[in-house]
């Protein structure tokens, strides 16, 4: 079960011994640019309530955000609740019984010795030889520190190196080294596990002994600025107060979900498909059993979702796609792989954790992908909460002065040159920008996929910083950070691209996403553009001094690529390109979604739709454990927002039940989605189902007529808030909208 604050995530089981939990921080980033784990703790009693009880209920207390387990065995009854504090970065279990226990109480690590990058960031070299960067081969992942003073126990990991000289010197960009930010030399992250009112016995943790309740408290930490014995001090010297952590944690999650609310009633219930060795290896190990099981699988998905997300989404860097800060230990004794997929996160861990195999592996990449970053941030502002999406402006911000350093050197253009991938320096793995670069001129990426897309990450970006200034009206940011983003960004292609007999931008060769290469006019890019532009020329004139620049690109702009002699006159991917699909992703409804680009008729936006679903193939649900890439709805795909905002409600509809269904069958907890295309939790895929039912929402919000198109079965309750910032609450039901006064 996931527990967080925002930062601070907690992966909890119990089992036959007791009861476990791994820690996570979006800021315990290591010496190769890995997030880890902080460890792995866990309570076990003596009486054990755990190993074949009388009677055992295990809870996620969602509206107080906390674990509750009840276990009795004979005369014991054991209580054991574990929640993280929303104040601090702080993990709490409190276990209290009817009878006195004796238990021990452990943090233990499964980093005891250094290990070479090659070894332990696979992900960072792929198929590229090492030997040809021996500067980034010698880049080794420490060993964790272990120890305990008269209060506690810790763990601390400590970066006495970083990747980022290697990786600035394979990009070229030496001379710039001062504008590269490196947020890993000298971060110490870790933990300080204390029990109150007792001393530990030794160094992996505590053996309390005739006590009737034991208070255990996880402090963690994560600075390149505080030495971890300071961090550890400091900790040591704070008071406990479980009670008072318990109820500000409680008042915390209460506020939250009284701030905006969907449940939705008459959704049908759309079993998963799952392939013979996704079914054979859940088979292989005991799981536990839900009990809840509400009426409606849609709320479930969701709110579940909005937990995990909530979880996980305010911390000092953005979430990962990959599995969040709630990736777990590999199953079936093998390493994460694309042809292994399915198997392995279906099955159950056949060991502890080890130096070779454990909770920190991922899957794909080290490096955020913006394409798969932005999915559960486009959902916040909906939800009214913009302050989640304040570590997705600060983690780019970061690369301003890099971005502007990479046009002048790789494209000799002003502005900023935003990608898609990115490591915590701003630049990319060799994996990605590939370690031969003989052939490959600089600031080229070998990856001709994600590593190759160009502008559209930025662009969405700085939109969705428009969007945040009209949902806040916070003028200073749009000032100091929005305006200067967009106008850098428009400074770059104005610098960049020329201009054709028409006075028109012809725009590439650009990436049409991942899907078609080395496009002209790629519509994800022009419709980027339209989209920025409009939202600047709307601003009040006082706010933008840059109008007259920004009025010559959008006067300047392509039209928006269409498909001459087709009904409808369909968008079509670029202005030209070579009709081969590398990818599943269709980029023509970018002009949709995210971008929702203004005066597209709804015969283009019909006839967008059916042609694009019918070159691409992706209106299905997808077979968990299929071939990665299948084509599906789910995952990172947004067919479902797009119908959404193009009217088609029941298409909507249909995608949120099939996709509200496809939780991991290994795992008992509902919302470990995936894989799809990513990992397990697949994020976007979560992502995927919040965008989708608020899209549906919204989008009879402002079209009250769409609500006819809902299914008839369906009634949905509601509070969300507007793109101003103004909270809109109804029900929805009978094909008519009921707002509340």
């Amino acid at each position: 079960m996931p527990l967080g604050n925002g930062e601070l995530c907690a992966s909890v089981w119990t089992d036959a011994r007791g009861l476990h939990f791994t820690l996570s921080r979006s800021d315990a980033l290591s010496e190769l640019d890995r997030t880890l784990k902080l460890g792995q703790y866990g309570v076990v009693l003596s009486p054990n309530p755990f190993d074949a009880p009388d009677d055992f209920t295990q809870s996620l207390n969602l509206v107080d955000g906390r674990l509750e387990v009840t276990a009795r065995t004979g005369d014991h009854r054991f209580t054991v609740e574990m929640h993280i504090d929303t104040a601090a970065d702080d993990a709490h279990v409190h276990v209290s019984s009817t009878g006195r226990f004796d238990a021990r109480i452990y943090a233990r690590t499964w980093r005891t010795r250094a290990r070479p990058s090659v070894e332990a960031a696979p992900l960072l070299w792929g198929e590229e030889d090492p030997g040809l960067l021996p500067e980034l081969a010698a880049v080794t992942e420490s060993a964790d520190l272990v120890g305990r003073d008269a209060r506690g126990v810790y763990l601390v990991h400590r970066n006495d190196d970083s990747l980022v000289p290697a990786i600035a010197r394979l990009h070229e960009l030496e001379p710039e080294r001062d504008g590269i930010p490196d947020v890993l030399l000298g971060r110490s992250f870790g933990s300080y596990l204390t029990v109150d009112g007792h001393i530990p016995e030794a160094e992996e943790g505590f053996r309390v002994r005739d006590v009737e309740e034991i208070d255990v408290r996880v402090a963690t930490f994560s600075s390149q600025v505080e030495p971890a014995e300071e961090a550890i001090r400091r900790h040591r010297e704070r008071p406990h107060r479980f009670a008072d952590s318990r109820r500000r944690t409680a008042d915390a999650w209460r506020e939250y979900w009284g701030r905006s609310w969907i449940v939705v009633e008459g959704d049908t219930t759309r079993p998963p498909t799952v392939t013979d060795e996704v079914a054979a290896a859940v088979d292989s190990h005991e799981r536990a059993t839900v009990t809840s099981n509400p009426t409606s699988a849609v709320t479930r998905a969701y709110v579940l979702t909005k937990w995990m997300h909530a979880c996980g989404n305010r911390g000092r860097f953005p979430l990962f796609y990959n599995g969040g800060l709630f990736t777990t230990m590999p199953g079936a004794g093998e390493h994460l792989a694309l042809s292994t997929f399915g198997r392995v996160f279906a099955s159950a861990a056949t060991s502890e954790p080890t130096p070779e195999l454990n909770p920190d592996e991922r899957t794909w990449s080290v490096e955020h992908l913006w394409q798969n970053l932005r999915l559960p941030y486009y959902s916040v502002l909906g939800r009214g909460e913009a302050q989640s999406l304040i570590p997705v402006f600060d983690y780019y911000r970061r690369f301003e002065e890099l971005n502007r350093a990479r046009a002048r050197r790789h494209h000799d253009s002003d502005g900023q040159w935003s990608t898609e991938m990115t490591l915590s320096c701003g630049l990319q793995s060799p994996a990605v920008y590939g370690a031969d670069r003989r052939v490959l001129p600089v600031g080229t990426s070998k990856n001709r996929w994600g590593g190759s897309i160009d502008l559209s990450p930025g662009l969405e970006l700085a939109v969705l910083m428009q969007r945040y200034y009209r949902f806040t009206r916070d003028e200073d940011f749009l000032r100091e950070r929005a305006v200067p983003y967009a106008v850098d960004l428009l400074r770059f292609a104005w610098s960049r691209f020329s201009l054709d007999a028409a006075a028109r931008l012809v725009i590439g060769p650009v990436n049409s996403v991942e899907t078609y290469f080395d496009t002209t006019d790629p519509l994800p890019v022009v419709a980027g553009y339209h989209r920025l532009t409009a939202d600047l020329l709307a601003l009040p004139h006082r706010l933008l001094a840059e109008r007259d620049f920004v009025q010559r690109v959008a006067d300047a702009l392509p039209a928006l690529p269409r498909i001459s002699g087709e009904t409808g006159a369909p968008l079509a991917p670029a202005g030209s390109y070579e009709d081969q699909r590398m990818n599943v992703e269709i980029p023509e409804f970018y002009a949709v979604f995210p971008f929702d680009v203004d005066g597209l008729d709804d015969a283009v936006l019909d006839a967008t739709w059916d042609r694009c679903l019918q070159v691409s193939g992706n209106f299905r649900s997808p077979t968990i454990g299929e071939q990665v890439g299948t084509p599906s709805f789910a995952g990172w795909q947004y067919l479902g927002p797009v119908a959404a905002r193009i009217g088609r409600i029941a298409e909507a509809a249909a995608i949120l039940e099939h996709n509200a269904s496809l939780s991991n069958p290994g795992h008992a907890f509902p919302a470990m989605w995936g894989p799809v295309y990513d990992a397990v939790p697949d994020v976007d895929h979560g992502a995927n189902i919040l965008n989708t039912l608020q899209e549906i929402v919204l989008a009879i919000v402002r079209r009250p007529e769409l609500a006819r198109r809902l299914p008839t079965e369906w009634s949905v309750r509601f509070r969300l808030f507007a793109e101003d910032g103004s909270p809109v609450s109804g029900l929805i039901g009978e094909g008519v909208l009921r707002l509340d006064d």
